[in-house]
């Protein structure tokens, strides 16, 4: 009868150790995870005015038709006919802030004014155009970034593009 009981208490003691062992470890992640994210003011709209594509090139002008300045895009395409998912991410030769591939503005984009930005053309047709806005907030010195997901604009790009 004590070896039946000797296995039961060394079953709870196991799962009490495995509890604690988990919460620990989740407080201890729950530290990395960042708690109030950075949302963009809802004044934030944009617009693609017009898309030209030549062999190497596209030129794309976008107007800030919002009530805020815009300091960068995220820009991307649509490289499949069939598909409405921007995969592939367009850039010029310089402006790149971090992994993923931005265009940072010299000047902030004030509202009503128009841009044309340059970019390379990757090698392959693009049938749609993905804009999203980013605004930059300084806070203790430190450049955050604020990705504007819901002001984002999609224009179908000219048949001069899709080759």
């Amino acid at each position: 009868m004590k070896r039946g009981v000797s296995v039961v208490i060394g079953y709870v003691l196991l799962i009490a150790l495995t509890v604690v062992m988990g919460s620990i470890v989740y407080l201890w992640l729950k530290t990395y995870v960042p708690t109030d994210i950075e949302k963009c003011p809802e004044g934030v709209s944009i617009m693609i005015e017009n898309i030209s594509c030549n062999d190497d090139d596209i030129s794309i002008k976008v107007k800030n038709n919002g009530r805020f300045s815009i300091n960068a895009f995220y820009i991307k395409a649509v490289t499949d006919p069939n598909k409405d998912v921007a995969t592939v991410s367009l850039k010029r030769d310089s402006g790149n802030y971090g992994r993923i591939p931005i265009y940072v503005l010299n000047r902030d984009l004030k509202p009503s004014e128009k841009i044309r930005l340059y970019l390379q053309k990757p090698g392959i047709g693009i049938y749609k155009i993905e804009v999203t806005p980013i605004k930059f907030k300084n806070e203790n010195s430190v450049k955050k970034r604020v990705v504007c997901s819901n002001s984002k604009a999609i224009e179908e790009a000219p048949a001069e593009c899709h080759s």
